[in-house]
C-alpha cells in the first residue's frame, strides 16, 4: 500500500541499515525528565537492558538506588506511595489463546498441535481375534503429513510387519488391557519411524476385538442333505453369538 502511494522504502534486506525499536538514552532522558516519576520501574526487555537503564537514570538523572526497581517475570511489586519493593514471586508461564475465541489453551494441547504440524500422524487399525489373540486381518496403516511413508518404498509394509510382530509378541495381559496394548503397539511403530527417518509422528491406534471364529468347510460332492445353519445367543450379552452348522 505504501509503495502504491509513491513512497520509496529502504529495507534492511536491500541496504545495510537497522532501526532499533528500543528507546535511546536520549529518549529515556527526555521521557524521564518530562514525567519525573518517584520510582523508576522498567518491565520490558532482557535483564541486561533493565540493568543499563537503571545505571543510566542513577548516574545521569540523579535517582537514588532505592527508587529504581529491577523486576523479572513473576515478581510481585508492592507500591504504597512511600516505597516500591519486590515482595514475592509467582509461578508463571505462557498463555495461549485459540484464534476461534478467548479461551485459554493448555500447553500440552499446544505441544500436541506442534507435533501434528511438524511430524504428522500415523493411524494403526488392527482387528484382534478375541479367542486366540491373533490378528484377524493384516494391519491397516493410514498416514497424514508423514514424510517418507508411502507404498512405493516399502515403508508401509515394514510398518505392517512391525505392528504384526508387536501383536504376536504381546502377552495375554497386554492384549486384554486397552492402554497397555496401545502403548505396546505404538512404541514399535514410533521406534521404526524414528530410526528410519529421524521423526516422531503422533501414533494413533484404532483396534477392535472380534468375538467371531471363522470356520472354513470343504463341501462334499456326496452330501445328500443341505447343511442347516443355527445362530443363537450365548449368555446375557446380545453381542455374543454361537454359530453351529449341522450336516
Amino acid at each position: 500500500m505504501i509503495y502504491k502511494r509513491g513512497a520509496n522504502i529502504i529495507e534492511e534486506k536491500r541496504r545495510l541499515v537497522h532501526v532499533s525499536g528500543h528507546a535511546s538514552q536520549e529518549d529515556i532522558r527526555i521521557m524521564t525528565e518530562a514525567v519525573r516519576p518517584k520510582f523508576v520501574v522498567r518491565f520490558m526487555g532482557e535483564y541486561r537492558m533493565l540493568f543499563r537503564h537503571k545505571e543510566f537514570v542513577k548516574n545521569h538523572l540523579g535517582y537514588a538506588e532505592e527508587n529504581i526497581v529491577l523486576i523479572e517475570n513473576g515478581d510481585v511489586l508492592e507500591l504504597d506511595g512511600e516505597r516500591a519493593a519486590v515482595v514475592g514471586k509467582r509461578e508463571i508461564g505462557r498463555t495461549f489463546i485459540d484464534d476461534t475465541g478467548f479461551e485459554e489453551i493448555e500447553s500440552e494441547t499446544v505441544r500436541e498441535r506442534r507435533q501434528l504440524a511438524y511430524e504428522g500422524m500415523i493411524t494403526l487399525i488392527v482387528t484382534i481375534n478375541g479367542q486366540t489373540g491373533e490378528l484377524q486381518s493384516p494391519p491397516e496403516i493410514v498416514t497424514r503429513g508423514v514424510r517418507g511413508f508411502d507404498s512405493t518404498n516399502g515403508s508401509l509394509k515394514d510398518a505392517q510387519r512391525v505392528v504384526a510382530a508387536a501383536i504376536a509378541g504381546a502377552s495375554r495381559q497386554t492384549l486384554e488391557d486397552e492402554s497397555l496394548l496401545k502403548e505396546h503397539v505404538s512404541r514399535g511403530a514410533e521406534t521404526l519411524h524414528t530410526k528410519t527417518y529421524g521423526r516422531a509422528p503422533v501414533i494413533m491406534l484404532s483396534w477392535c476385538r472380534s468375538k467371531f471364529q471363522v470356520f472354513k468347510f470343504k463341501k462334499s460332492v456326496r452330501a445328500r442333505h443341505r447343511p442347516a445353519l443355527k445362530v443363537e445367543t450365548v449368555g446375557d450379552a446380545a453381542s455374543e453369538w454361537m454359530i453351529s452348522i449341522e450336516f
